[in-house]
């Protein structure tokens, strides 16, 4: 079932153009992400204007009990998510400064040598209540090469799933310290251990599970025409079919997979060939929409929307045939 949707507030009365402080502020809320067993609900809050982002835990029976409070000043939390029903996943961000050229710092060829300030990312797992940190995945040795300096110091991995029946293991997408290559990674989030899936070609990335954990969505990239083609693949089969394509160098595309649904077809016989798609194509703000893959050439169906709001992401409680 279908639990909730999250929203990134905008005005609702008669537009007006914001000042210009407004392009500078962060929403209060960034998003939230149910447990597995939907025990509890965590919330990405900003903690005041100028403060960093924490994180929120509700006991869903009782959303007016006092939260635990998951943050620390040195570091703003950029994403949240669960790793299982004990343990949270935390993408967070550090400023730091690093040698290079002050514009264009991965080209030894532009701009003039100094440093350069910019930000570091980090996975992070941390219990519910709060305690120790563990950086995923473990880092360990020297660097080998420029390329790994830059990924060790300053990319974050991308959980793309949990494990279905390994609740301390989640599955992460890492930068390698080949270019424009990433290794698919099983990473205990106690400890950081990890242990190799597969190495990525280079001209795929953005691997994605649906909910009975079946490699279903990837991305392509198209050198030639500077683009990256979200693909999938239909229940069952092997084939990778397009499913829509934006530029490279946007980093906030008109469209964006969200997940995967399972839903009865006429007949009554349940198929997992739908896709929830965030969009904010022909509207002035991003709404959600239902595409069934199997029918790639009807349009998706609105599934919801708010005027003044934009619909960010999908909450799901449950998995598998519980959702």
């Amino acid at each position: 079932m279908l639990a909730a949707f999250w929203l990134l507030a905008g005005s609702a009365a008669a537009y007006e153009p914001p000042p210009i402080e407004a392009f500078a502020m962060r929403p209060i809320i960034g998003e939230a992400d149910l447990s597995p067993d939907g025990a509890h609900l965590a919330i990405r809050r900003l903690l005041g204007r100028g403060q960093h982002y924490a994180v929120f835990v509700y006991e869903t029976e009782d959303l007016q009990a006092k939260p635990y409070t998951i943050g620390s000043e040195h570091m703003d939390i950029m994403r949240v998510r669960w790793a299982n029903d004990e343990r949270l996943l935390l993408t967070v961000r550090q400023p730091v400064e690093i040698p290079g050229r002050r514009a264009g710092y991965a080209s030894t060829s532009i701009g003039a040598p100094g440093r350069v300030k910019t930000y570091a990312y980090k996975l992070l797992s941390v219990g519910l209540e709060g305690g120790k940190f563990v950086e995923l995945p473990r880092k360990g040795g020297i660097a080998r090469s420029l390329s790994e300096t830059f990924t060790n110091r300053l990319a974050s991995p991308r959980v793309v799933d949990r494990l279905a029946k390994e609740d301390d293991w989640i599955l992460v997408e890492w930068a390698s310290d080949f270019a424009d290559r990433s290794d698919l990674l099983r990473v205990n989030v106690h400890d950081g251990r990890m242990e190799p899936v597969f190495r990525q070609s280079e001209n795929y990335f953005g691997y994605d599970l649906d909910g009975d954990k079946q490699v279903r969505l990837r991305s392509k990239i198209d050198r030639g025409e500077d683009t990256i083609t979200v693909q999938y693949r239909l229940a069952g089969e092997s084939e990778w079919r397009d499913f829509y394509s934006y530029e490279w160098e946007n980093r906030a595309p008109e469209r964006a997979f969200l997940d995967f649904a399972k839903i009865a077809r006429e007949g009554g016989e349940e198929s997992t060939n739908f896709a929830y798609v965030r969009s904010s194509i022909g509207r002035d703000t991003a709404g959600i929409y239902l595409h069934d893959l199997e029918r790639p050439d009807q349009p998706g169906e609105l599934y919801f929307a708010l005027d003044g709001f934009d619909a960010q992401n999908i909450l799901k409680k449950g998995t598998g045939d519980d959702d």
